[in-house]
Formats: C-alpha cells, structure tokens, sequence
C-alpha cells in the first residue's frame, strides 16, 4: 500500500493538492468581502427620482419640523430669524439715555407673539403716562417725586427713575406706537383680553403730569384701541379721581367715551350684561352714596340708567361694611379689590374674598378681585416699606391667583401690567445697577418669567 511522500511523484501530487485549496480559500474569501461590499451600497436611484424625494423631505421638513433628525436646529434657525432674543449680536448697541433701549428691545418679538385666544374674563389695569424727551419734549413719570413733606425733589433720569424695577423697554414714551404694539403683543402672548386704562379726564391729569398735559392719558386712546384691535384686545376705563371729579363729572366723562370711542371694536362690552360698557371707579369712597345714587339709581335724577350710556360701574372695595355699602345704597354694579398688597385692605386681603364672593352673589354685584406679582414703592415712598410684598420667584403671584380663582368671581383684574412706581408690574424688567443704587429684577428667572405666569394661570382658570 502506498503511503504520502515515499516518493517524487507523490510529492508533486501532495504540492498540487496544496495550492488548489489555497486557490479554493482565497476565491471563497474574495466572494465574501465582493458580497459584503455591494450589501451596503446606497440604492442606485435615477437622478430625477433622487431630486424628487429630495424635495419631498424639504416640504416636510416646511410643513411638519417634527419630521427628520434636524428639526431641532431647523426649528433654531427659523426662530433665530423670527426672534432677535436668540441672537446674541443683538445685544444692545445704543444706551442713549435710557430712550435708546425702547428701539432695540422693542424689536424682540419672540414665539409669545403668535396669535392665541385671549381671555375675556382676566383684565389688566395698564399706564399710557410715560413719556420722555425724544417723543414728548420732557421726562413723563418716569421722573416721578418722592412722596415726603414737604413735597421732594423729582427723580432724574436716565439712571435714576421713580420705581423699584427698572424697563426692560428703557424710558418708554406711551405715545409711541412701537411701544403700545409691543406691550399689545406681550398681553396677547399671556392671554390677556382686557386691558383697563388709567383714565384722567379729556381735560385732566394726575398730579405728576401738569400743564399741557392735560388730557394726555385721553389723547393716546384712539392709537391704543386702533393697535388692541389687531391683537383681539379690548379697553375699558379705569376711572381716576383727578381734581374735582364728582359723580355728575362722572356722568359727563362716561358720555364723552361712550360717544367718543363707544364704536370701536375694540372698545369693551360685557356679553353677559347686555354688552354694557364696563367702568372701574378708583377712589370711590371719595363721593358719598347719595350723589353716586342720583347718577346710578334707576330712578336718580341724573340716571344713566335705561339711556344709551347705561353702563357697568364698579367700585373699588377698601374697607368691609362702609364700601359694601356704598356699594348697595349707591346702586354700584359691583366692586373690584385692586391693591396688589395682600393685608393692606379689607378687599385687598385674599382671605376674604370667599365671603366677599358670596356677599356679590346675595346682592347680586359682580366681583373682581385683584392679584398681583407683588408690591415695592419705596422709591417714591419712602416711608412705605412695611406694604412691600416680595416676590418670592412667583409664588406671592401664584398664592393670589389661586385664591381669586377659588373664589369664583365673574371676572379676575391683574395689578398690573405695568405701573412701574408701585413694583406692581408683570411687564417684562431688566437689571441695572446705578451708582447707589441697584434695580430690582426678576432674578433668577428671565424678564418675561411673570408673562409666562400669567398665562398659566389664565389657562388653569379658563382652559
């Protein structure tokens, strides 16, 4: 028997046997990795097939940017062009006293101004007093006194104002259709659909705006309407005490809105009470029952009862038993709380407004409780600070409106939107430090933090 290598001829055979499997291994090898290869090639498509599912995935990435990998940054881009708050080069270039920071930050229209349904059970009480040299000539307001007799020394602006809080806007002038949009814009991003503006008179002012002012809160009224009508805002009248008001100037007053502005879209009727217009009266007290009678009784010998200028009239609550009633005897409509001092008064005092709730609900008057963010005068009072409420990064706000929307009113008014020299706004405030002095802010939390707020609060009270 013949065994492997006893001989040449068995050697040769051995070789050849050798290299053929190795021809063998090395082409089963090269199939494998030939096979791996055109696996994973991308699917061969024709050009005009591949353009085409290009542009399908643009048009979805335009009308869905949930869909594909790079919606986040898609989503970034498109804000970084909507909103110059993301643009860090879009920090202010211009601090021209103080007036400059109005033409920058006023630019910043971010997410929060698409349109969204705004509530007509919240109002918020707002300030159309500011002015400052570059549109009215002279500071307004923002140049307010210190409250201390006798009478102090006004503040001087830029640096140092006659608030607690400084403008994210900068010095604002009211006048300015910029200005007005953009506060519009912020009321509407928190569902804001009422706003009550501070009302002197056509002829009046408060003691902080004298001369040719005169007026000036009524002269602003028509671009105010003009621009809430475009964000579906409405205005009605806070009616305040200017120098010789009286229940029959008050008359006089409600006929001159009425007549004047009663016609615009924009101007407020309440559906529920037969579209009346609403009025708010701030220091009601100041008349006394039977002369707020003759203008608000039915039968009042200047009743504006059964007229075209029958309207809703509300008197600011104080003090328990003397302006319930005031509101009674008087024939007031209602009554609202205003302060944003939880204690400070009576109505102010959110444990109270269960039974003033059921009190409106026995004498059938509407009940408009007020919540705010807090409370800081002390620049212009001095002598002021044992009414200072904090803050408390939301919470004093929070505990308010959820004891306002307990009490189940008919409506929910904000103290405010921006009455900056009481510390009461929910306008958006920035910091600054000054020499001496260092404004408050809404730290940690970003200057629309209370914007936010408000709107979950709207939404949890009237989803």
């Amino acid at each position: 028997m013949r065994r492997w290598g006893t001989s040449a001829t068995s050697n040769r055979a051995f070789k050849r046997l050798w290299s053929g499997i190795a021809l063998i291994v090395l082409g089963t090898l090269w199939i494998i990795w030939l096979y791996n290869n055109i696996k994973h090639q991308p699917e061969l498509v024709p050009n005009h097939i591949q353009q085409q599912q290009n542009n399908n995935r643009m048009d979805n990435y335009k009308e869905d940017p949930l869909n594909g990998n790079d919606s986040e940054l898609n989503n970034r881009m498109d804000n970084n062009m909507k909103d110059p708050l993301n643009d860090k080069d879009s920090e202010l270039k211009n601090n021209n006293n103080g007036m400059d920071d109005e033409n920058n930050e006023q630019q910043e229209s971010s997410t929060r101004s698409e349109t969204i349904d705004v509530s007509y059970k919240v109002v918020t009480f707002y300030y159309p007093w500011y002015g400052n040299p570059k549109v009215n000539g002279k500071w307004m307001h923002w140049d307010h006194e210190i409250l201390v007799e006798p009478r102090g020394p006004r503040f001087v602006p830029p640096d140092n104002i006659g608030a607690n809080f400084y403008p994210k806007l900068g010095l604002y002038s009211s006048s300015d259709p910029k200005i007005v949009e953009e506060h519009m814009r912020q009321m509407s991003s928190s569902r804001i659909g009422i706003i009550c503006i501070s009302w002197w008179g056509n002829a009046n002012s408060d003691s902080q705006l004298v001369g040719s002012d005169g007026g000036f809160t009524d002269k602003v009224v028509p671009m105010i309407l003009d621009i809430a009508q475009k964000y579906k805002i409405m205005v009605c009248f806070h009616h305040e005490p200017y120098q010789g008001r009286t229940p029959s100037s008050f008359k006089k007053d409600i006929k001159y809105v009425i007549d004047r502005y009663g016609n615009h879209p924009a101007f407020f009727r309440w559906k529920e009470y037969n579209n009346r217009p609403l009025f708010f009266v701030y220091d009601s007290y100041l008349s006394s029952t039977s002369d707020w009678s003759a203008v608000l009784h039915d039968s009042g010998s200047k009743t504006i009862r059964g007229t075209k200028y029958d309207s809703l009239v509300v008197a600011l609550l104080v003090n328990n038993a003397q302006d319930k009633s005031l509101a009674v005897q008087g024939q007031f409509d209602g009554v609202y709380t205003y302060f944003a001092t939880d204690g400070f008064t009576y109505g102010s005092t959110k444990v109270n407004w269960d039974s003033i709730s059921q009190w409106a609900a026995e004498n059938n008057k509407i009940f408009i409780p007020a919540v705010g963010p807090g409370y800081e005068d002390t620049r212009i009072r001095p002598w002021n600070a044992q009414n200072t409420r904090g803050r408390q990064n939301g919470v004093y706000y929070d505990n308010m409106w959820k004891a306002a929307i307990n009490a189940k009113p008919h409506m929910i008014s904000i103290t405010s939107f921006n009455e900056w020299h009481e510390g009461t706004q929910i306008e958006p405030a920035k910091p600054k430090k000054v020499d001496g002095f260092t404004y408050r802010d809404y730290s940690p939390n970003e200057p629309e933090y209370y914007l936010d707020l408000t709107k979950k609060w709207i939404d949890s009270y009237e989803p």
